[in-house]
């Protein structure tokens, strides 16, 4: 199965804040997948307040079907071929070449940390970073 990471890091700071992206940057991010790929999607903290915002940005993107709740705080993808694994916060900091994946999101449960590390390494913007399922220093 194909892995793929998507980072909205970019459009945010640079598309919509106009900006260079930090060094240092920290947000949510989902897990999902649809018996083709796996997906992790990260995105700053600023840009989604939700989990359930990661998913329907992405969802748009690939017009792929779904629904919020009436809260809001859960989007639902319409195609059954489609499951979300699970979601938690990240904290990169590029400059030490660190990425820590921790938590749990609210609506979509625990992320899945299996193969996740051994996937993460193979994509080849994360080259020579440290992976670690665990809070970051700066939490502890």
């Amino acid at each position: 199965m194909e892995f793929v990471w998507i980072d909205f890091s970019d459009t945010y700071y640079r598309l919509i804040k106009k900006q260079t992206i930090p060094l240092h940057r920290s947000g949510k991010f989902v897990q999902l997948e649809n018996g083709e790929a796996e997906y992790i999607i990260f995105s700053p903290k600023e840009l989604s307040v939700f989990h359930a915002n990661i998913i329907e940005r992405f969802c748009n993107l690939h017009e792929i079907k779904g629904c919020y709740n009436k809260q809001r705080n859960m989007f639902t993808i319409s195609n059954p071929d489609w499951d979300i694994l699970g979601g938690g916060e990240w904290e990169m900091d590029e400059a030490l070449r660190q990425l820590y994946l921790f938590g749990t999101s609210l609506a979509y449960g625990q992320f899945c940390g299996f193969n996740l590390k051994k996937n993460l390494h193979q994509i080849s913007d994360l080259d020579g970073y440290e992976i670690h399922l665990s809070l970051p220093p700066t939490l502890l």
